[in-house]
């Protein structure tokens, strides 16, 4: 679920608070994140609903900025 963090970013929400709202561990988001773990379908609508965003773009791997990009190019 790479596309979780950035929504979860763009929407405002720390780890901690994510996580507080959705009545799960900071862990288990994390988890969800970085692909580790999928959450069920109750949680991902739950998440997708917070976010605001649609269940399709939690999904997908976040698009990256030019810096990003950039950087990773470097890192290589």
């Amino acid at each position: 679920m790479l596309g979780a963090k950035r929504a979860r970013i763009e929407a405002g929400f720390t780890l901690r608070t994510a996580a507080s709202e959705l009545g799960v561990s900071v862990g288990s988001l994390w988890r969800w994140e970085a692909g580790t773990q999928i959450p069920s379908i109750e949680k991902l609508q739950e998440l997708a609903e917070l976010y605001g965003v649609p269940i399709t773009r939690l999904m997908k791997a976040p698009k990256l900025t030019r810096r990003e990009t950039r950087a990773q190019e470097k890192s290589s």
